[in-house]
């Protein structure tokens, strides 16, 4: 399980470092952007957990952020409130996919792909 978690961050903190010193690609921005929203997914499930919750909320408007300064100029960029955000959402992360099971991290996937799909058909 530890190596499982350790392929998965290194994938992850990859990512990171690279949005962090500017060649970071929209690819990046998009696996961290799903991690961060399966942690609040799971941190929800979790319950009793506003603190957390919170943390992953601000790396999310920070993602948003990164992808509207990706829209004007052509790649992610992150501000420096949103390069802070964003790193301690991938922080969090870790804590909550060390912390679950696999199962629990499935059924957080599941339900961010359900609520994905209904946003979807909203928009449509």
């Amino acid at each position: 399980r530890r190596a499982a978690v350790a392929k998965l961050m290194i994938e992850t903190r990859g990512a990171l470092i690279r949005l962090l010193e500017g060649n970071g690609t929209m690819r990046d921005l998009a696996r961290i952007g799903t991690d961060i929203n399966v942690a609040y997914i799971r941190a929800e499930q979790i319950g009793n957990t506003p603190e957390v919750e919170a943390i992953l909320r601000d790396a999310g408007e920070a993602i948003n952020e990164a992808q509207g300064i990706c829209e004007r100029h052509g790649r992610p960029g992150l501000t420096g409130l949103g390069r802070q955000a964003i790193a301690a959402g991938v922080d969090a992360f870790e804590t909550i996919l060390a912390a679950s099971s696999p199962r629990q991290m499935h059924n957080a996937e599941e339900e961010l792909s359900r609520f994905m799909r209904r946003a979807e058909r909203r928009a449509a």
